[in-house]
């Protein structure tokens, strides 16, 4: 068997230890099979992979159903029941910017409350009461509210936000009770 496939006994003997050649007992193969099973081993070895090569029908197939998959997916578009990941990444982005300027703005809304209070539990409940509030109105969007926001267009980078400017003005302004001895207009 050796001569005839023209290998050494001992690469016959690793070749049939590997698995790659069936053997039949001790030192005895069938002449067919042996044949066959060297001859795939070494196309193997020519070409990797061509043994594994996809056959026409098998293409249509897998693009067949790659095509439902796409269809699929473009129905699932038109009823709503997906998204594209950049619609989800601008209401994400609305709705952080959004939080951000409640969040901003919360100062100058608490402020005037805060300031008139004596007592910190009364102040931290009226600082909680409002985090609160904010949070919940932003709890009660809905993706539609934000599909709705993401139409307008853009602001400008740097314009800046409309709470932005009134929580930065009211950080340098007196808020409370006029001081003792304060004349008005002054």
């Amino acid at each position: 068997m050796a001569k005839l496939l023209i290998l050494t006994p001992r690469r016959l003997q690793q070749l049939a230890t590997e698995g790659i050649i069936p053997k039949v007992e001790r030192g005895r193969y069938e002449l067919a099979p042996v044949v066959q099973a060297y001859i795939h081993y070494l196309r193997e070895r020519a070409v990797p992979g061509a043994m594994n090569a996809v056959s026409i029908d098998e293409a249509r197939q897998r693009k067949l159903a790659a095509d439902a998959r796409l269809a699929e997916i473009e129905v699932a578009k038109a009823e709503g029941a997906v998204a594209s990941i950049a619609a989800v990444e601008k209401g994400w982005t609305v709705l952080v910017h959004t939080l951000r300027g409640r969040l901003l703005a919360l100062p100058q809304h608490i402020a005037a409350m805060v300031a008139v209070e004596t007592e910190i539990a009364k102040c931290e409940a009226l600082i909680a009461s409002q985090i609160k509030g904010a949070l919940s109105e932003l709890g009660d969007t809905k993706l539609s509210d934000i599909e709705d926001r993401t139409s307008e267009p853009e602001r400008g980078a740097g314009a800046g936000d409309a709470n932005d400017a009134s929580a930065a003005r009211s950080q340098h302004q007196r808020v409370g009770r006029p001081r003792k001895g304060a004349v008005a207009g002054s």
